[in-house]
């Protein structure tokens, strides 16, 4: 499947969002991370805005720099140290969901991190709802 321009624009943004997160939890400033990764301030402050997206070269040195991921960085995970598959792996884990449902690594695999998320929300209503009609 094809991106469109927005969907360009929309990823250029995701990837800038989570560049200005890694910094700002980095406490580092933008200057110290450019002159690490080895590009201008400008550059580095462009990427920040999603004016432009980095190289794959550059990405890799930002998410080694900050000890990331590049799955938290295009938006797939919201752990900034935590792989996709890590993160559905986890959230499956926190409702004990693989063994109760007899799931794989493979059928986790299988499933994009939206339809997972929504997944996952579907689930936890529904723990939610059974609890609380074991209360009453």
């Amino acid at each position: 499947m094809d991106m469109t321009y927005g969907d360009e624009v929309n990823q250029m943004n995701i990837i800038g969002e989570r560049i200005a997160k890694l910094e700002q939890m980095s406490g580092m400033t933008g200057k110290a991370i450019s002159e690490k990764i080895g590009v201008s301030q400008q550059r580095y402050s462009a990427w920040k805005k999603g004016k432009n997206e980095p190289s794959s070269e550059y990405l890799e040195k930002i998410v080694d720099l900050h000890e990331s991921t590049l799955d938290y960085v295009y938006g797939r995970t919201d752990n900034p140290k935590m792989s996709l598959q890590e993160y559905k792996t986890h959230e499956m884990a926190k409702l004990n969901i693989l063994k109760f449902h007899g799931l794989t690594q493979e059928d986790i695999e299988s499933i994009s991190k939206k339809d997972f998320d929504m997944l996952m929300a579907m689930i936890k209503t529904m723990k939610e709802q059974k609890e609380k009609g074991a209360s009453e």
